[in-house]
């Protein structure tokens, strides 16, 4: 893979301490968006460029946004074409060598960037994330444990939540595939992995995930997607044996596949910590 001199010197270097740009789009999320902000806003590292991407709430939420609008770099507030087509909209007015984005729903662990940055400046040009808490509701969460080594033609085995990604890398490789309306973070992922980027994994557990997105609701959207992102990639030379395993988990546990999923790894890890 041919890479410019510009990129080199991007991959080369980054500064002491380097603007990370956090993006959050919410869309009607005024019962939690105040918890998100407030995630962002405390972090030990203050090198923070705070994006907010809403979709034309109605709800209060841009009430909130902007009582706390001191704290954002910037705020758009109009209708898009869905969550990646609002993330790209962050993605292109974000001026940080890093990039986060934290969902509405979602709040990030007091060091999260602390963390993130130590490891970009030992590691750089990768792609850098962690662990993260599920939370199925207010009190029962499990943690998901991310692979140092994932295996992202399977799936998307990275925390979305806690991934951050060098600009350079969206400016050369892309943004967010909108034809895609679920599977669009791990499209991307993939598409890193197959150009060679590097992924690495910060120890410790920097976001927590609220359960009961689009995709809890939507599995069947998710296999179809799933396997049409391998089939444009050819990541199998036949059969897409992972789109068959999750054609019969579908016709074994229908719409409640994913909420199954979920609850065998709380009950693991409630397990685990009794050990």
């Amino acid at each position: 893979m041919k890479t410019s001199s510009n990129f080199k010197n991007k991959m080369d270097t980054i500064p002491e301490k380097p603007l990370v740009s956090i993006i959050t789009v919410v869309f009607n999320g005024a019962k939690t968006i105040e918890r998100t902000i407030q995630s962002v806003i405390c972090q030990i590292y203050k090198n923070i460029e705070y994006i907010i991407i809403d979709g034309g709430s109605t709800d209060g939420t841009l009430e909130i946004i902007n009582k706390n609008k001191i704290h954002f770099a910037k705020i758009v507030s109009e209708k898009d074409n869905g969550i990646a087509d609002a993330m790209n909209k962050g993605i292109a007015i974000s001026n940080g060598s890093i990039i986060g984005i934290l969902n509405a729903d979602d709040w990030f662990e007091i060091d999260a960037v602390e963390k993130i940055v130590k490891a970009a400046k030992n590691n750089l040009g990768t792609i850098i994330h962690g662990n993260m808490k599920v939370y199925l509701n207010t009190n029962s969460y499990y943690i998901e444990k991310a692979p140092v080594f994932p295996n992202l033609k399977k799936g998307m085995e990275l925390n979305h939540t806690t991934v951050f990604i060098p600009k350079f890398l969206y400016e050369k490789y892309g943004i967010f595939d909108i034809k895609y309306q679920i599977v669009f973070d791990w499209e991307l992922m993939l598409r890193f992995h197959l150009e060679g980027i590097k992924f690495v994994k910060v120890d410790g557990v920097l976001a927590n995930f609220s359960s009961g997105g689009v995709s809890t609701y939507r599995p069947k959207c998710v296999v179809e997607e799933m396997h049409q992102v391998r089939k444009t990639y050819k990541v199998y030379d036949i059969i897409d044996k992972y789109y068959i395993i999750n054609k019969l988990r579908l016709f074994i546990f229908g719409k409640a596949v994913i909420k199954i999923s979920q609850g065998i790894r709380l009950i693991k890890y409630k397990l685990t910590r009794i050990k």
